[in-house]
């Protein structure tokens, strides 16, 4: 996956569900409250910082943006972790800033 964004901001999203398909709502059987939904930024194959994803409004969604210092490329792994039962999932994306 791939993508591009100009004037160094960069809107992030994602789309949390568990394997069983159930989504993640506030308060649900699968709290959202619960999870830690972080976004790893990484430059040049380097960590240079992290960003919290926040409940988006609807099921399963959460979004937060990154200011990125630079053009180039930025690396993005959004972790998602539940603490009390373990569960946990990532994903990554690379994103070009001009």
């Amino acid at each position: 996956q791939s993508g591009s964004a100009a004037a160094g901001t960069i809107e992030i999203s994602a789309k949390v569900v568990m394997m069983c398909g159930c989504p993640l709502t506030p308060g649900g059987l699968w709290d959202a409250d619960k999870f830690e939904i972080v976004a790893l930024i990484y430059r040049d194959g380097e960590k240079i910082d992290e960003t919290a994803l926040a409940y988006a409004g609807e099921p399963s969604h959460f979004s937060g943006s990154y200011a990125a210092p630079k053009p180039g490329a930025y690396r993005i792994a959004v972790v998602a972790h539940d603490e009390t039962s373990g569960n946990t999932g990532v994903d990554q994306v690379t994103v070009k800033v001009d």
